[in-house]
């Protein structure tokens, strides 16, 4: 893992950023709680990193986090999703990566955008703490689905991830923002 032992860890500084992701199979009530989550983030200063999918569409739980603010990083798979650094992390993180390019490239450029909701468009800006919802797995740093890509590089890295799935997810969120 060359690229991505590269990254940067979790920040001693507060960089007043979160990321803001979820699997698409996220349940209603669990996306109105991001939507008012995010609301609440704003007002303390928080900035939103989450993602769009092509074309600019955002689903799911990233559309609910970026409905409650303004304050907000948009990563897209074709911009963000088509560099070359990104790319070589997400397959270096993946735990298939051939099946990321098998179908085309839209997965390995889907994968390789989550690189920036944890670190930033630069890759030099780690998020302060992750919060998502998506079903645990048996490997304790990777969720299911793409959210688990994000989650493993956080998890790697030192920095702070809250599963809503989690009863305790509030309480481990106002611990972070010192609420």
């Amino acid at each position: 893992m060359i690229e991505f032992d590269k990254l940067p860890g979790k920040s001693p500084v507060k960089t007043m950023t979160y990321a803001g992701i979820g699997s698409r199979q996220t349940p209603s009530e669990i996306l109105s709680q991001m939507t008012e989550i995010a609301r609440e983030l704003e007002s303390r200063g928080y900035t939103l990193n989450t993602g769009i999918t092509f074309r600019g569409l955002e689903e799911g739980a990233d559309s609910a986090f970026s409905r409650g603010t303004s304050k907000k990083n948009l990563f897209s798979p074709e911009k963000h999703g088509s560099r070359l650094r990104e790319q070589t992390i997400a397959k270096e993180i993946h735990p298939n990566p051939y099946a990321l390019i098998r179908k085309g490239p839209g997965g390995l450029k889907l994968m390789a955008r989550n690189t920036n909701q944890i670190f930033g468009d630069s890759l030099d800006t780690p998020v302060d703490f992750v919060l998502f919802w998506s079903k645990e797995t048996s490997n304790p740093l990777r969720v299911e689905g793409g959210t688990g890509q994000a989650v493993e590089m956080a998890r790697r890295k030192g920095i702070p991830t809250i599963n809503m799935i989690n009863s305790n997810w509030r309480e481990k969120l106002n611990e972070l923002i010192g609420k």
